[in-house]
């Protein structure tokens, strides 16, 4: 009696293990795709992302940049800041 068991349970056993690997490998064919698409959608983010982080550093420079123009009413304001801040920087701290 507990060899036909045993003999039952390991034909079971074979049979339920035999479906998981089918169900395993089915579900890895359907997976391929999606791991296909995930990975170009994953690259595309990555090439925006950096795409991004150029355009702001632009947009920061482009503002930097307006400000400096903007921080003088005239050439000639400028031009005298410019002289005061070379003598303050030739006598040193």
């Amino acid at each position: 009696m507990l060899l036909n068991d045993k003999r039952v349970c390991g034909k079971n056993a074979r049979v339920e293990l035999a479906r998981i690997r089918t169900l395993i490998e089915s579900k890895q064919q359907k997976l391929g795709p999606l791991q296909e698409n995930f990975d170009a959608v994953r690259e595309e983010e990555q090439s925006l992302r950096k795409e991004i982080a150029a355009a702001e550093e632009s947009a920061l420079a482009l503002r930097v940049k307006a400000d400096r123009v903007n921080q003088f009413s005239s050439v000639q304001e400028r031009d005298t800041h410019l002289k005061k801040e070379a003598r303050t920087a030739k006598k040193g701290p």
